[in-house]
């Protein structure tokens, strides 16, 4: 079973420590895991450590991985000799000690997850709730709200002696003496004018007409009356955009179709914000009333990044946020304009805890490859939210973009249980039991979906993948379309949409999908790779490589990635740069081994036969580590069969039997060609031994012959 552990003797010295990479003697303990063989599907392997190294790599497990906690989780332990039980015994008692007294290996925390007040915290998104409720950013009160009710409990925080309150991490010398963002306090007195007007507005905003709302607070200027009708202004601009982009069929077309309530908001929000820009400069050290609160920043910084003005958005965001750091929607806001790892260490944020949620948003967004970095942030976290699902989410986002399937699916499966009515995230759930096949979770978590809400994007998403999966493809595109009719922004339909159009066949289509989903979001790598396997498909093989590269410039850590390119690259006839690929390939920890057998293929199409063999026999003794003992793999034929004819051609006559008769355990056409070769090398054995057999009589009659004139000679 995946994810079991065994100890045993070693019965050969062929296996080496997965981790050290040094032979493991026989009869020397070694340990073994057992996990999916990414070979052969339904089936296992075994990967096999000495005892040492084996707890090493336990210690720096993550606390969702499974680990060995006493013998009884070892199978094969009571069949040890008591030296061996004593060697075991004494090596997992150290790695207990060193794993629970954190004398090693612990990871360093940030600052701002260390003395963290809870109550405190817990009161703030408390009131962060409700004001961001009353200005309708929904999706950031929900946010905070889930927050609230899944911070770490009441009866978990102890009282010290003088009755302060307990703080989550390391403890403190003295509590945290205030709030992380001082209560705003309100210069201005709202009239009751004022106020029924901000009731009247937010009731028709509530039903969605945003125009009426917007009207209504016309001759109001106060800080949620300039929000409020800022936004419903700016929704209503977006709903009509919306609206004449499904009238238009030509993809240019909907490009141009714009917010036309942008520009008049940019030049209202823009004279607010350099008036207060001005009055900060005149006099910095006194408290002015600014007419732009972190709200209207915000909103301000959403016109900026429509009209395509990242850097100044990116800088009125960090006042916002700096000022007032619960409003989830500003963080989702900046995490989709941030480029690069180097922008999001160029921002001047106040490091709080929910800087680092913006952190783990934003590096899963990059895909950040420093994974453990990303989850030190998670674990810390989880001290502070542990009954958390937007974390546990996270979490489980983090193990699908490294591509550990395995570990997501449990993540979500737990998130799942927890959280039955909970549909957000759960798209990419169906993702991963698509990828693994697993037909029956995927069939229930769509009738699950359905019941909760069957017009949800996410829903249609998970019934497109599962009639994906029944190969049902014309009806996963129906239920992809719904999705889109939906949201017509959402990613993830669009991407997958284009998938099904390759299946189909329908090239053009599939172009259309994936280019709608690159116009969305450009560092959607999915969709990059889709674009450059459909030109392949089409043999427009300079248009693959084009798209193909920016797969690569996202994930350049993904040797899936440099394969495709350097498959590109030999279609267009160019091994040297197609070598260079797979070698980028291979340095990036290749799991499947595909990029070693392209480069053995690589060099043997240019003619250089021993380095050739050197890659071939990479892919051999690779394949042996990995797949273990039993019969011999079908896909070893074209391995085998380079090098029984290399060596044979080497004069390595004894591996060329070895490769031969291994050909003969595959069977099949292989198994003919091994025969001749073998025959060809017992006629060259003959023909060595008979020639052999006749100089050695060649000589001994020339000695014969010589020998009694010799001895005349000699007489």
């Amino acid at each position: 079973m995946i994810g079991q552990f065994l100890v045993e003797e070693s019965p050969n010295a062929r296996a080496k420590c997965k981790k050290s990479k040094v032979k493991i003697e026989k009869g020397e303990i070694r340990i073994g895991k057992i996990v999916k063989n990414p070979f052969h599907e339904d089936s296992t392997q075994t990967q096999w450590f000495k005892v040492e190294p084996f707890f090493e790599g336990q210690l720096k497990a993550r606390k969702t991985t499974k680990t060995v906690q006493s013998t009884s989780d070892l199978i094969g332990y009571d069949n040890l000799d008591s030296k061996g039980q004593e060697k075991v015994t004494a090596a997992l008692q150290n790695y207990l000690e060193l794993k629970y007294t954190n004398l090693k290996f612990a990871p360093v925390r940030p600052a701002s997850l260390v003395n963290v007040d809870v109550a405190r915290l817990r009161a703030e998104l408390r009131r962060a709730t409700t004001e961001l409720s009353t200005r309708g950013l929904y999706h950031a009160a929900k946010w905070a709200a889930e927050l609230v009710v899944q911070i770490v409990d009441d009866e978990d925080e102890d009282e010290d002696e003088d009755g302060d309150t307990k703080v989550v991490g390391k403890k403190a010398a003295k509590p945290v003496a205030r709030t992380l963002i001082p209560e705003a306090k309100e210069k201005s007195v709202v009239s009751e004018e004022e106020l029924d007007a901000l009731a009247l507005a937010k009731t028709y905003f509530d039903l969605r007409e945003y125009a009426r709302a917007s009207q209504t607070l016309r001759d109001f200027n106060g800080h949620k009356s300039l929000f409020l009708r800022s936004y419903a202004t700016f929704l209503a601009g977006e709903r009509t955009r919306s609206e004449e982009m499904q009238q238009k069929r030509d993809s240019l077309a909907r490009a141009r179709v714009t917010n036309r309530s942008l520009t008049k908001l940019e030049t209202e929000l823009e004279k607010l914000y350099k008036a207060d820009e001005k009055k900060r400069g005149m006099d910095r050290k006194s408290e002015t009333t600014q007419r732009l609160d972190p709200f209207c920043k915000y909103l301000y910084a959403l016109v900026l990044k429509q009209l395509d003005h990242p850097k100044m958005a990116i800088k009125v965001l960090v006042e916002s946020l700096n000022e007032y750091p619960y409003n989830w929607s500003a963080w989702k806001t900046l995490t989709s304009i941030v480029k690069t790892k180097e922008t999001v260490a160029g921002l001047k944020l106040k490091d709080n805890c929910f800087k680092q949620m913006f952190l783990v948003d934003v590096y899963l967004e990059l895909q950040h490859h420093e994974t453990n970095e990303l989850l030190d942030i998670l674990d810390a976290l989880a001290d502070i939210f542990p009954n958390s699902t937007h974390i546990a989410a996270q979490r489980a986002m983090a193990h699908y973009n490294m591509r550990d399937f395995d570990e997501a699916q449990r993540l979500f499966q737990i998130l799942h249980q927890t959280d039955p009515c909970r549909l957000t995230t759960m798209d990419v759930y169906s993702n991963i039991l698509f990828v693994k096949e697993c037909k029956a979770e995927l069939s229930f978590l769509a009738h699950t979906a359905i019941k909760i809400d069957k017009y949800r994007p996410e829903t249609c998403c998970i019934i497109g993948n599962y009639y994906s999966l029944k190969r049902e493809h014309e009806r996963a595109v129906l239920y992809f379309k719904r999705a889109l009719r939906l949201d017509p922004n959402y990613l993830s339909a669009w991407t997958l949409m284009g998938h099904e159009y390759v299946e189909m066949r329908n090239s053009a289509s599939a172009i259309e999908s994936y280019r709608r989903a690159v116009d969305i979001n450009p560092r959607d790598y999915r969709a990059w790779y889709g674009l450059g396997q459909t030109y392949e498909i089409m043999r427009m093989h300079n248009y693959a490589l084009y798209y193909f590269q920016k797969a690569t410039k996202l994930r350049p850590y993904d040797p899936r990635m440099w394969c495709a390119m350097g498959d590109t690259f030999e279609r267009l006839g160019r091994y040297e740069d197609a070598i260079k690929c797979y070698k980028q390939a291979e340095g990036n920890e290749d799991p499947e081994g595909t990029a070693i057998l392209k480069l053995a293929n690589a060099y043997q199409k240019i003619h250089d036969k021993d380095t050739a063999a050197i890659y071939y026999r990479k892919v051999l003794r690779q394949r042996e580590q990995e797949g273990g003992d039993g019969e011999e793999r079908r896909d070893n034929a074209d391995a085998l069969l380079f090098l029984a004819r290399y060596c044979k051609s080497k004069g390595e006559f004894v591996e060329c039997v070895r490769c031969c008769n291994r050909l003969l355990d595959i069977g099949g056409q292989v198994k003919d060609e091994a025969k001749s070769i073998l025959v060809e090398l017992r006629e060259q054995k003959r023909h060595y031994r008979q020639q052999a057999q006749e100089g050695k009589n060649t000589g001994e009659s020339k000695l014969q012959v010589s020998a009694p004139s010799n001895k005349r000679s000699r007489q």
